[in-house]
């Protein structure tokens, strides 16, 4: 079976939002395409508004041409509160606002710890961002910037979680 996973790395101030599309033909995966939203607007709530809005208009048409196919989902990186509480908390209006779009697309939904995503791609739950490109391009054959990668860490992440939750709702 085929599905399709979009990762979505979220950034909205001096970071950018990776995404990615990843099929996995079975356990295989194969990167369709990977981007990079660079959010615009002079505050904060522009620019999570800008990036929603560019993320859905590069989803939203391909979701039509994927869904004949197979499963299509959308795993995204939950936010994590750091030094910037303040910049946690607008991360995470921004993780929330792209769950939002994912539902609107009709399309199932993960959110996935960073933790998990290091895990899926680099095997290793604290890899550097280096270790995380890297086995992004060993992987899949292309360069990707960071944030690309760790998109496609959380596609990774994503489609071996919902996995695992089939499995384990077969086995109750």
């Amino acid at each position: 079976m085929t599905t399709h996973c979009w990762g979505v790395d979220p950034g909205f101030a001096s970071s950018p939002t990776g995404v990615a599309l990843v099929r996995f033909d079975g356990l295989a995966p194969h990167l369709v395409g990977a981007w990079t939203i660079r959010p615009r607007g002079r505050d904060w709530q522009a620019r999570i508004d800008d990036v929603l809005g560019q993320l859905l208009a590069l989803i939203s048409p391909r979701v039509p041409v994927l869904a004949p196919r197979g499963p299509v989902l959308l795993s995204y990186e939950l936010s994590y509160i750091g030094k910037n509480a303040q910049s946690a908390l607008h991360l995470a209006q921004l993780g929330g606002g792209v769950r939002g779009v994912a539902l609107a697309l009709g399309l199932r939904v993960v959110a996935v710890q960073p933790s998990e995503s290091k895990l899926a791609l680099a095997g290793r739950g604290g890899a550097t961002k280096e270790q995380m490109i890297a086995k992004a391009r060993q992987v899949f054959g292309v360069r990707l910037t960071e944030h690309e990668a760790d998109a496609c860490a959380h596609a990774l992440a994503g489609e071996a979680k919902l996995r695992r939750q089939a499995v384990e709702r077969k086995a109750t």
